[in-house]
């Protein structure tokens, strides 16, 4: 029974959704710093790295959020120093939303699967 969670594309899902969370919380507090001045933008990249450690059999959950969270630098759109761009951030902020909701939809019908071989295993 384990072994149903620790698969690779149940884990790969797992990370994904963690590494969807966190960037939503750094486009979150992009948008919260818009009028900080000097502020610098934040953006979580971790498709490369999920897709490397897919690729090469690895462990998906291996990635560890320090990698996958940077800070935009050499950008600024205001004289300020500010670097965010709400209406980007915005835009990002439904992309990301959008994503995290379909790979959470996925793994809700996965587990309802799960669930239903196992009523149907008991009747």
């Amino acid at each position: 029974m384990a072994g149903l969670f620790t698969s690779p594309i149940f884990l790969a899902c797992h990370r994904a959704l963690d590494a969807l969370s966190l960037r939503h919380q750094a486009i979150s507090n992009n948008i919260a710093n818009v009028n900080t001045p000097g502020y610098k933008a934040m953006e979580v990249s971790f498709e490369a790295e999920l897709e490397r450690a897919l690729k090469e059999q690895g462990d998906p959950v291996a990635i560890s959020d320090a990698e996958i969270t940077v800070t935009r630098e050499n950008t600024v759109y205001r004289a300020d120093g500010n670097s965010v761009d709400v209406d980007r951030e915005m835009a990002r902020l439904a992309e990301n939303t959008e994503r995290y909701n379909a790979i959470a939809q996925l793994v809700s019908t996965r587990l309802r699967m799960l669930r239903s071989v196992v009523n149907e295993g008991r009747r």
